[in-house]
């Protein structure tokens, strides 16, 4: 982030360089980092996103940007997942409410910031589903919106795709052989996107320890065609 063709280390509130010097550190106040990511955007200016305390986005210098208290940022990842802006942020806020107790009635809040920190919407999850993760899909191809990913719904439930208005697009249940048992079938699974098919467009990948599936979007890649293509220019 210096320039130097050296990497920095970020962990939430310090900034470290490639030699163990602290480029610039905060006081956690008793806090910690649980989730962070770091973007730099079409202005050049790097942003270093981290939680918890909330959500923070920090200039290269330590300057706060802009800062959102929540329960718990677990999670922060950036994509652009909307066509009115270049960049915009999802958050997983864990514990929404001091009461929870990370059991069956717990749940988390799925948010959604642009770059300026302004939050375009907030969702909430259904009972049980306070461990929540996010990753960005490029589902529909290299010149559209990414979609959102959110695994961890709960024992049994599937993944979600939803897109960059908080619309679920389509559900992605785990598969399992036919000899696994119900109380198998209710395992916890990780996530994965990955290119697999080789048709620019993402696959999601569903594994754990009783089983791994693949789903891709069955809907035809648009794509140009030479359809109109004629050797007699002006016909």
């Amino acid at each position: 982030m210096d320039g130097d063709g050296r990497d920095e280390v970020f962990v939430g509130f310090a900034l470290i360089d490639h030699d163990g010097t602290v480029l610039f550190s905060k006081d956690p106040k008793g806090e910690h980092q649980d989730a962070c990511w770091i973007t730099r955007p079409a202005d050049g200016k790097w942003r270093l996103l981290f939680g918890n305390a909330g959500i923070h986005c920090l200039a290269v210098d330590g300057t706060e940007l802009w800062h959102h208290p929540l329960g718990e940022t677990q999670h922060v990842v950036a994509g652009r997942f909307r066509k009115d802006s270049e960049m915009q942020f999802v958050v997983v806020d864990r514990t929404p409410l001091p009461t929870h107790r990370r059991d069956a009635n717990a749940w988390a809040n799925l948010c959604l910031y642009d770059l300026d920190g302004k939050e375009i919407w907030r969702q909430q999850q259904e009972k049980g589903a306070w461990a929540i993760a996010p990753l960005p899909v490029n589902w529909a191809g290299p010149d559209a919106p990414q979609a959102i990913l959110v695994y961890g719904q709960g024992p049994g439930r599937p993944a979600v795709l939803y897109d960059g208005d908080g619309k679920v697009v389509t559900e992605l249940p785990m598969q399992y052989a036919p000899g696994r048992t119900a109380e198998e079938r209710r395992a916890d699974y990780y996530a994965l996107v990955a290119n697999v098919w080789g048709d620019c467009r993402d696959e999601v990948i569903l594994f754990g320890s009783r089983g791994a599936c693949i789903y891709a979007n069955p809907r035809p890649l648009a794509v140009p065609t030479l359809y109109n293509e004629t050797l007699y220019p002006g016909m």
